[in-house]
């Protein structure tokens, strides 16, 4: 059935990504699926679902296109600091932590 519908729930802040340069990405994405993609209105309340209409098998591909890109967008990186040099990098930390929080849309812990 060509009009199977599915939610696939992204952040906004990862749907210009999606929908690249000039429409180019989602564009691709739809012409490999043969889906229609539809993205929340501004007004809307859910903001976060994007609608995949077409095929089942089709829209299910689609899906999983979308969520490898915002896989590839979403990184994590964990690392530990010994103790005795803490003290050393908390002044700098506070700069620095700021600064990729801007940029990188970074959140980060110190202490867990």
């Amino acid at each position: 059935m060509r009009s199977f519908q599915l939610e696939v729930q992204v952040e906004p802040k990862y749907h210009p990504k999606i929908i690249g340069r000039g429409g180019t990405v989602i564009s691709r994405i739809r012409m490999n699926n043969d889906v229609q993609i539809q993205f929340p209105e501004k007004t809307s309340e859910q903001q976060d679902i994007i609608v995949v209409t077409g095929y089942q098998k089709n829209a299910e591909a689609a899906k999983e296109e979308i969520l490898a890109l915002v896989a590839e967008l979403v990184c994590t990186v964990i690392f530990t600091v010994h103790p005795f040099y803490t003290v050393c990098l908390l002044p700098c930390y506070w700069a620095v932590s700021s600064l990729l929080a801007e940029r990188y849309d970074y959140r980060s812990s110190v202490f867990g």
